[in-house]
């Protein structure tokens, strides 16, 4: 058995395709990463985002500010908010994109702004003027001094006093409408409170960073999460929320032990995701291994030449399967090589270090993986596919005279699977269920997670999975100990 299925691994790699394939691949992952190391700063950040034009913002308002005549009464109050567009814009261009002064200017600085023009130039109240401008230059001297913090404890001040009125109003209020509504608003108010004391207790500033992405994205889930509370969910809402419970968790352990998990211009993400982005190659690979093992075999006739030798045609069959199986694993671990040679060059090797980090929904807990392990548990779970995949180009081979044929339609199964599935899970057919293609990947149920299906779970996916393997499997050899190779 092993001479055959060496015969069957050498027979393989004396295929230029094969290598054609690898190098195809290679140079997409060389491609890959250096896009993910010339497009991403050194702390993740995409250098491409679009961004207000600074100096184009002001030229234009500066001619809009031509427009108005601020003798007018039509006029007056484009002409002062003309005039703190500008004012507030030539403040911002001191500072870059990412810089938080620039992202809260308007939060921070327009409204004072504003006011001081009104009260100036249409108003002319002198003691508001005078308020504001108080107001104004100790906001633009913590402003300059970067001192955030100053207007986050303004926040907490003001939506503490937002609390008292609507504690304020709820003493008032007998109306149910009233009350719930007044309660949410509360609700609201205190999860804002909340986020600001984390803020400050973390020292997380407002700059465009992976900490604040993560506070504002764990603020929005937090609050989206409570529609979710006291109420009988559908599936969809089901799904939506295991997805909160997921994001969630994970922002705080980013937050809490400030890590930059989701940074994707490191080794540590191409690895983790690695069989997803390059899975068309192993696909490929697959279809075109037993095209060869047993394809070409069966159409240039020259597996007579086996059968003539002491071998059975179940041993020759399956050290035919075997040694396909074998090389498919070995393209994969030899792409988990390359994009550890190729990433290490372009993108250091020093994320390796850092853990894989998920939210297990089954035990609700935080789980830590070495990067490695959790690579190897999503690779095995994506292998039902493959195995599936090889299977049905096997069966197609056996009973099609044809090369070109089983290729392309194996090619055909992979390519509209993801289509197949789609209008599964859009038009909620439930027969469906019982198509491989929604059950051959297994990653669907990693760490507890919920398929999109809603009519799948692990136990009935694996019992499908081995009902189809056997199936086409039974196909295979029973199909391969029947053919009249005489006549092929």
């Amino acid at each position: 058995m092993n001479k055959l299925i060496s015969i069957e691994i050498k027979k393989v790699f004396k295929h230029k395709s094969i290598f054609v394939i690898l190098l195809i691949m290679t140079i997409f992952c060389i491609l890959n990463n250096i896009i993910y190391k010339n497009d991403y700063t050194k702390t993740g950040e995409y250098k491409y985002k679009k961004h207000e034009n600074i100096e184009q913002t002001i030229a234009s308002e500066e001619k809009n500010l031509k427009k108005y005549n601020l003798e007018q009464d039509s006029d007056k109050y484009m002409y002062i908010t003309t005039k703190t567009k500008i004012e507030l814009a030539k403040i911002k261009r001191k500072y870059k994109y990412s810089d938080w002064r620039y992202i809260k200017a308007q939060d921070y600085l327009y409204n004072l702004l504003y006011n001081i023009n009104l009260y100036k130039l249409v108003d002319k109240n002198q003691e508001k003027l005078d308020d504001n401008i108080k107001k104004y230059d100790e906001a633009i001297n913590n402003y300059n001094d970067n001192n955030w913090k100053y207007f986050v404890r303004k926040d907490k001040i003001i939506i503490k006093n937002n609390i008292s009125e609507v504690n304020e109003k709820l003493d008032n209020t007998t109306e149910k409408q009233a009350l719930n509504s007044l309660q949410k608003q509360k609700k609201e108010l205190e999860n804002n409170l909340l986020i600001l004391n984390y803020r400050l207790d973390k020292n997380i500033t407002y700059d465009d960073n992976y900490l604040n992405r993560a506070l504002e994205e764990y603020s929005m889930q937090k609050e989206a999460i409570k529609k979710y509370q006291k109420k009988k969910l559908d599936y969809e809402e089901k799904l939506e929320l295991s997805n909160l419970k997921q994001n969630i968790n994970i922002n705080k352990y980013i937050i809490d032990n400030k890590k930059n998990l989701k940074q994707e211009n490191t080794i540590n993400y191409q690895l983790r995701t690695i069989l997803d982005d390059y899975e068309l190659f192993i696909v490929i690979i697959t279809i075109l291994v037993a095209s060869i093992t047993i394809g070409e075999d069966l159409n240039k006739q020259t597996i007579k030449l086996m059968l003539i030798k002491p071998y059975k045609r179940s041993k020759i069959i399956l050290s035919k399967y075997l040694a396909s199986l074998i090389i498919i694993l070995s393209s994969i671990f030899s792409l988990v090589i390359i994009q550890l040679l190729i990433g290490g060059v372009f993108l250091g090797i020093q994320s390796l270090k850092q853990n894989m980090v998920v939210y297990d929904l089954a035990t609700s807990k935080i789980i830590i993986l070495n990067i490695f392990i959790y690579m190897l548990i999503r690779i095995l779970f994506k292998l039902p596919m493959i195995i599936i995949i090889l299977n049905v180009s096997f069966a197609l081979n056996i009973l099609l005279n044809s090369v070109i044929a089983p290729f392309s339609i194996s090619m055909l199964l992979y390519t509209f699977s993801e289509v197949i599935n789609t209008m599964a899970i859009n038009y909620n057919i439930k027969f469906m269920k019982y198509f491989i293609t929604l059950n051959w990947n297994f990653n669907n149920y990693l760490f507890g997670t919920l398929p999109k299906y809603q009519y799948l779970n692990l136990k009935n996916s694996i019992l499908i999975f081995l009902i189809y393997d056997i199936m086409l499997l039974g196909i295979i050899f029973i199909g391969f100990n029947k053919k009249n190779i005489k006549n092929v």
